[in-house]
């Protein structure tokens, strides 16, 4: 699926509440709705000014060896590294670590302690705590800085 009404009717029909055919959506979700499209807008444009909404010359790395994530949906901090990714266009994987998932044990034994955003970087060896360090990496290693050099 690509459009996110289809999505989020699919959800809410599959693992909505499970009294006969699923939940119907919440009018603040539904299609076509105003109240949608401008909360969204509030969010994206206003919030965070667009950040993670367009495309930036990199260099990214093959797509068979993605940079992984670990995160959780909540956290202000890793929405900004997930938007320099994004923008980077690097292939990552997210390994979503919310209060009682098991991942978050997962990482603990990892690394010995729990603290997302936490990047691995298999193309480097880097592994890396703090998202403003995080997205200086990121800057560093992938991004491709403007050519001073105007064309005419």
């Amino acid at each position: 699926m690509f459009e996110s009404d289809d999505i989020v009717d699919y959800l809410f029909r599959l693992y909505g509440k499970r009294s006969g055919e699923g939940e119907v959506v919440p009018w603040t979700l539904r299609k076509k709705n105003p109240f949608v499209t401008v909360t969204a807008a509030i969010g994206v444009v206003l919030a965070r000014l667009g950040a993670g909404g367009s495309y930036r010359d990199s260099n990214p790395p093959s797509a068979d060896r993605p940079l992984v994530l670990w995160a959780y949906e909540g956290s202000p901090f890793c929405k900004v590294v997930r938007e320099t990714l994004c923008s980077l266009e690097i292939p990552h994987t997210v390994v979503y670590s919310p209060r009682g998932s098991k991942n978050r044990q997962r990482l603990w034994e990892k690394t010995g302690r729990f603290q997302v955003p936490f990047l691995e970087d298999p193309n480097t060896g880097v592994e890396l705590y703090e998202s403003e360090a995080i997205n200086q990496y990121l800057e560093k290693v992938y991004a491709v800085s403007p050519s001073p050099v105007k064309f005419l």
